[in-house]
C-alpha cells in the first residue's frame, strides 16, 4: 500500500492529483521484449486536478524497454526493464531555495515558476517463482533540480521485495508479500526544506527544522484466500488481508518516527 512500492519512487510520472492523465502511447511487444513510448499531460498546477492539454508545450515523455534476460528460472526467464522520463512544465528550481522557501511556507502555489525540464530514469529486475510469486529489485533517480510536480517527494530510491505463496504450510492460494525501500532527496531538495520550504506532502514550513536522514520503509502483508461463493452470475472470489508498514525518518526527518501503519482489507470479485 505504501507509495514507495507503487512504481519507481523517483519517477515523477505525469498525472493529476488522483493519478489520471491523457495522452498517446505506442507499444511494440514481442514474446521476449517490448518497447513503449508515451506522451501524456501534466497538470496545470503542481499536483493539481486540471490537466494541461497543450501536449506540444507541457508534457510528460516516457520511454521504456523491457526484455527477457539470459538467466532462466523454473517458471520463466528473469525480466529486466529500463525507463527514462522527461517532464516539461512550469516548475520552480530548488537552487532558489533561499528566495522561494519563505513564500512556500505560507502559499506553495504562489511560488514563481518558469519553463523547466525535469528528467530521470528507473531500472527494474524481476524473477518469477510462480504465476503469482516472485521477487523484484528497483532503482530510480531523477535530476533532483526541480520541484516534485506529479508524484512523491523522492529523488533517488532503492527498493526490493517479493510475493510468495503459502504452499509451504498447506495454503497454496494464500499470498504473503514483503518489501523494503530507501528513499533519498537531492542536496538541492534538502536545502529547500531546510530553508523552510514545503512540498504538497511534506515540509515544516520553518527554517532549520529538517534533521535530514533517508526515509526507510518496510512493508509486509498476508492475504488469506476465502472459499468462493456460488451465485447466479458466477463464482464470487473473496480474500482477506492484513498489512503492516514500519517507517524510519518519515518526511526525511530524524526527529520524527519511527512509525507503524496497519491495514485491513476485504476483496471480492466475480
Amino acid at each position: 500500500m505504501n507509495w514507495s512500492f507503487l512504481t519507481h519512487g523517483a519517477w515523477d510520472y505525469a498525472a493529476d492529483a488522483r493519478g489520471y492523465t491523457q495522452g498517446v502511447m505506442l507499444d511494440y511487444t514481442t514474446p521476449t521484449w517490448a518497447l513503449r513510448f508515451a506522451r501524456t499531460a501534466v497538470p496545470v498546477e503542481s499536483n493539481g486536478y486540471a490537466l494541461d492539454e497543450a501536449l506540444g508545450i507541457h508534457y510528460g515523455d516516457q520511454i521504456e524497454f523491457e526484455t527477457d534476460l539470459p538467466l532462466r528460472l523454473q517458471h520463466g526467464p528473469m525480466r529486466g526493464s529500463i525507463i527514462y522520463y522527461r517532464n516539461k512544465a512550469q516548475m520552480f528550481a530548488y537552487k532558489d531555495a533561499a528566495q522561494i522557501a519563505g513564500i512556500a511556507s505560507t502559499d506553495y502555489l504562489a511560488i514563481p515558476r518558469s519553463e523547466q525540464t525535469k528528467t530521470g530514469y528507473g531500472i527494474t529486475l524481476m524473477a518469477p517463482f510462480d504465476e503469482e510469486a516472485g521477487v523484484f529489485f528497483r532503482y530510480s533517480k531523477n535530476d533532483g533540480n526541480f520541484e516534485q510536480y506529479n508524484f512523491v517527494e523522492i529523488d533517488q530510491q532503492w527498493s526490493v521485495g517479493g510475493v510468495f505463496t503459502g504452499k509451504a504450510w498447506g495454503r497454496g492460494q494464500d499470498r504473503v508479500g514483503v518489501a523494503l525501500a530507501t528513499n533519498d532527496l537531492s542536496q538541492a531538495h534538502r536545502d529547500y526544506f531546510s530553508a523552510g520550504g514545503k512540498g504538497f506532502f511534506i515540509g515544516d514550513g520553518v527554517a532549520n527544522t529538517l534533521n535530514y536522514a533517508p526515509e526507510r520503509t518496510f512493508e509486509t502483508w498476508y492475504r488469506w484466500s476465502v472459499d468462493d461463493i456460488n451465485t447466479k452470475v458466477g463464482k464470487l472470489q473473496n480474500s482477506f488481508s492484513v498489512g503492516w508498514q514500519y517507517i524510519l525518518n518519515p518526511g526525511y526527518n530524524q526527529d520524527r518516527g519511527p512509525m507503524s501503519v496497519y491495514s485491513v482489507r476485504w476483496h471480492s470479485e466475480f
